[in-house]
């Protein structure tokens, strides 16, 4: 079982002009209160996140509204950790024929942990158009790549706007350092935050063993 997600925390990294995570205790058991409660301020894209189509699309779906099996069910990783863009052709070459309806791609991102750097590092991978339209060719679901965007930094989210105008859910800010590719059992459901743009997620891995495993305990 693997946990792919970025710990939440101050000092974490967040996207340029994103407010960084505070936690403020409101009560405390060490004080003589019944309960220790804390209000947190974060993102809606902070950590590890989904991307709904509202986060570029006025009347586009809250995160409340992707599909479930978006999030859960079959999924590959696969390893991409060359160039500094990723293409169509570069897909076609790492991900086979019969590939699961969801993919998380391992880029350079994951090998220099810029997951786990405090500073905001704009020279990360990301997609082009041509790889998003390579998705959407092959009905990919959902994609997941190892740092704050899907595409590159200085675009005009071109990128997003059409992986999310057709269906397919977008994981950000995933840590794919110490999971190897191949096929796993993924469960990545957002917070039902209502008519949000977004939400942090805890994302898991299960091997096919322990999900059988599981299932007979």
């Amino acid at each position: 079982m693997y946990d792919l997600s970025a710990p939440i925390a101050p000092g974490m990294v967040v996207w340029p002009g994103d407010p960084p995570f505070e936690a403020v205790r409101l009560s405390s058991t060490d004080a003589g209160d019944d309960a220790t409660v804390h209000a947190i301020r974060l993102s809606t894209h902070a950590g590890t996140h989904l991307d709904a189509p509202l986060h570029f699309r006025t009347h586009g779906a809250g995160v409340d509204q992707v599909p479930l099996d978006h999030c859960i069910g079959p999924v590959d990783v696969v390893d991409l950790d060359h160039g500094t863009v990723i293409t169509a052709d570069d897909l076609a070459r790492q991900i086979p024929e019969r590939c699961a309806p969801r993919l998380l791609l391992r880029t350079r991102n994951s090998r220099l942990s810029l997951m786990d750097r405090p500073g905001f590092d704009s020279s990360y991978v990301g997609l082009d158009l041509s790889a998003a339209q390579w998705l959407v060719d092959h009905e990919i679901r959902t994609v997941g790549i190892d740092y704050y965007s899907i595409e590159p930094y200085t675009t005009d989210y071109a990128v997003h706007r059409l992986l999310l105008d057709r269906g397919i859910a977008i994981l950000e800010g995933v840590r794919l350092i110490e999971v190897t590719p191949g096929s796993y059992l993924m469960l990545a459901a957002p917070l039902r935050l209502t008519g949000l743009d977004g939400s942090p997620v805890r994302l898991v891995l299960l091997t096919p063993d322990e999900w059988s495993q599981m299932l007979q305990r």
